[in-house]
């Protein structure tokens, strides 16, 4: 299943974050666009914490690394020892979380959780980062499986989009010879950061509503909680990445998936 949805030239799969359903409006205009819309768990559903650590753990090592050099100070902000700070930012050199580790991890994010405004004050931006990231990665998911049914020139038509701009946007590669996972990515879904997201990709609707209706219309996340480049509201790997994000999968999921591609 993992093969055939990397080599697929119809299908391929996203991931909406933040503990909200698919929007039925979002549903609507990708089939304007051209796509049939199956929804792989009907429901949103949470990760464990291991599945969380392991599959964004470069963003995680990256606000672990950044504590490093401020132990001191997060220690006297929030009364965890330093030594069990120093344990946890260890594990950015892991790549894969006992059970025991992935309990100390979630323990020490809480704790900074508590204090979260007051390391805001003090300037400590990864641990407020971390936070952010981990309590945005722990709402509930809902993976949506996209069938295309149209020509990809008609789909660039309708999001104006000419083929010099997809060439860009999929870093030099033909249209119609990548896959359908990376042509998702890159024309339907859009930018990583929402803010630069061309208009009719999905993150640029995202961020629209955000801006209209404020963050809490479209995730589950305090007003106050908000990176438009981490918690950017539809998550979708490259082809290559798939058989990370696919592990996430429960075998009910993936034998869905299985019926839906053969």
């Amino acid at each position: 299943m993992v093969e055939q949805l990397k080599q697929s030239k119809r299908f391929g799969i996203i991931l909406m974050k933040g503990g909200k359903e698919f929007p039925e409006h979002w549903e609507n205009h990708l089939r304007s666009l051209g796509y049939a819309v199956h929804k792989i768990n009907e429901k949103p559903r949470t990760l464990f914490a291991g599945e969380l650590l392991n599959r964004w753990y470069p963003g995680i090592r990256r606000s672990l690394e950044g504590m490093a050099g401020r132990v001191n100070e997060i220690a006297e902000i929030t009364g965890i020892s330093p030594t069990e700070i120093n344990k946890v930012i260890e594990l950015k050199d892991k790549t894969h979380f006992t059970i025991d580790e992935e309990n100390m991890f979630k323990r020490f994010v809480e704790k900074l959780a508590e204090h979260k405004n007051k390391l805001f004050e003090r300037g400590i931006e990864d641990a407020h980062t971390l936070i952010t990231s981990y309590v945005y990665m722990n709402r509930p998911v809902q993976w949506i499986l996209l069938e295309r049914n149209a020509e990809r020139k008609d789909i660039m038509s309708k999001l104006g989009l000419n083929e010099s701009v997809v060439k860009d946007l999929l870093k030099g590669k033909d249209y119609n010879e990548v896959v359908e996972q990376d042509f998702i990515k890159t024309v339907v879904v859009g930018a990583t950061n929402m803010r630069k997201a061309h208009e009719g990709s999905l993150r640029n609707l995202a961020i629209k509503e955000i801006d209209e209706k404020g963050i809490s219309n479209v995730l589950n996340l305090e007003e106050n909680d908000f990176y438009p480049f981490i918690q950017n509201v539809v998550h979708c790997p490259w082809a290559e990445e798939l058989d990370v994000d696919l592990n996430l999968l429960t075998e009910e999921e993936k034998r869905r998936i299985k019926e839906i591609i053969s």
